[in-house]
């Protein structure tokens, strides 16, 4: 059979991917049904599975054969393209007893006697890959035991409902939700947004359309599965639907990729965490920063010493500005990281804020100093991505809750268009 190398490529590497948090050696499932080859991995917890459409040769026949993902990866190593130096198919062999024979043709561009470009041989790849008849594991196989075609087929189920979601959306959902290492991702119906938290903070991400079928993941598997969807070439949604409120399927909407696994229970610290920050109002101190002045700040802070626990204060001082005097008096607000190694009495730390507000009379922002972990609040800026940082704080005794939000102002009506809210604490200092 033939098969488009670049599909295949892709195949292997998602299979790869989705098996990077096991020690065990990584074996998939190729499977050949007439002109149709389904290279499935599964674990027992996560499963996927690719199609990809082959041209048939003669002696063909259909083949289901367990292999070695990484002598796969050999193989793809020795046929992919360098430079002027292409391969566009593969040509693949099942001997029907245990060995797959694997050819491709390396090429580059030459022009002929009559001046016609010409794809010209270069060199030839010629590899034998080891395999096992699925039918001959000595104890069965998960890829054998778990039936993949269940992941497409429950879509075509009578009465199936499922949730449409643009693939880009997901990936982008997927990337930001998982980022700082939390220990479960969340997709929530009942919330209409995603959510994951860290021992020291919380980041939410509103959905852009409504959905019927929430999942919770690792935030391993979420980067997975972003990264998954993310490189599907030719699918632009995804479809998604739950069965028993514990398994989610997955699959993109050209029917090629479809991805399978049990949902990730909310621990009781979970729902402890989210309401104790979700339930404070923000209301006494709230600040808008540019999200590049101030990511570029507390990163070049962060980057100056060693010690994490910092001093965060605010001041007013007057607008500088390079070229021009300030002959309006025009001030502003600045908030000042001081490191606790010292590190910053050779060079100041501020970022100046566009607009503040202070609600609490007796004690204004400018005279409110916070101790504060640096490289939670680097983490959570590197996680935001929109024009402006808004960061709303609350005072509870000696407790600064603190909410940052990533968002821009649509400039025909006005409204904050929020794309993510992030969630820590500090204290009084």
């Amino acid at each position: 059979m033939i098969i488009n190398f670049k599909r295949f490529t892709g195949a292997i590497s998602k299979m790869d991917r989705f098996a990077a948090d096991t020690n065990a050696k990584k074996q998939i499932l190729l499977d050949v049904k007439g002109d149709t080859l389904n290279i499935f991995y599964s674990d027992g917890r996560k499963n996927i599975v690719e199609r990809i459409k082959c041209e048939l040769e003669d002696g063909d026949a259909d083949e289901s054969a367990i292999v070695n993902v990484d002598n796969l990866k050999d193989v793809i190593a020795a046929c992919a393209p360098s430079g002027s130096i292409k391969c566009d198919e593969i040509t693949m062999k099942f001997d029907g007893r245990d060995k797959l024979s694997i050819n491709a043709d390396k090429y580059y561009l030459s022009s002929n006697k009559a001046g016609e470009e010409v794809k010209r041989v270069g060199s030839h790849v010629a590899k034998d890959v080891k395999y096992v008849k699925s039918e001959e594991m000595h104890g069965g196989s998960i890829l054998t035991r778990f039936d993949y075609n269940t992941i497409f087929g429950v879509f075509a189920e009578d009465g199936v409902e499922s949730d449409k979601w643009d693939i880009a959306d997901m990936k982008n959902i997927l990337t930001r939700v998982s980022k700082n290492d939390p220990k479960t991702c969340f997709i929530s119906a009942k919330e209409q947004e995603a959510f994951s938290m860290t021992n020291a903070s919380l980041t939410t991400l509103p959905l852009k359309n409504d959905i019927k079928f929430g999942f919770s993941l690792t935030s391993k598997v979420a980067k997975f599965v972003g990264d998954i969807f993310g490189s599907v070439e030719g699918a632009s949604s995804v479809f998604v639907t739950s069965k028993e409120n514990r398994y989610c399927y997955m699959m993109t909407d050209d029917e090629t990729v479809g991805i399978m696994f049990e949902n990730t229970p909310a621990s009781r610290m979970d729902k402890i965490t989210v309401t104790r920050y979700k339930e404070v109002k923000y209301e006494t101190y709230s600040c808008i920063f540019p999200r590049e002045v101030i990511t570029d700040t507390f990163k070049t802070a962060l980057g100056a010493g060693k010690d994490d626990n910092s001093e965060l204060a605010f001041e007013l001082a007057k607008t500088e500005f390079i070229g021009s005097s300030n002959d309006d008096d025009e001030t502003e607000l600045q908030c000042v990281i001081t490191r606790g190694d010292g590190v910053s009495s050779l060079s100041g730390f501020r970022a100046a804020a566009r607009a503040y507000e202070s609600h609490n009379d007796e004690k204004p922002l400018e005279a409110e100093k916070l101790k504060i972990n640096l490289k939670v609040l680097v983490d959570l800026l590197n996680n935001c991505s929109d024009l402006y940082v808004k960061i709303d704080m609350e005072v509870i005794q000696n407790q600064v809750y603190m909410k940052l939000i990533d968002y821009h102002r649509d400039p025909e009506t006005g409204a904050y268009l929020v794309g993510a809210v992030h969630y820590t604490a500090a204290s009084e200092a």
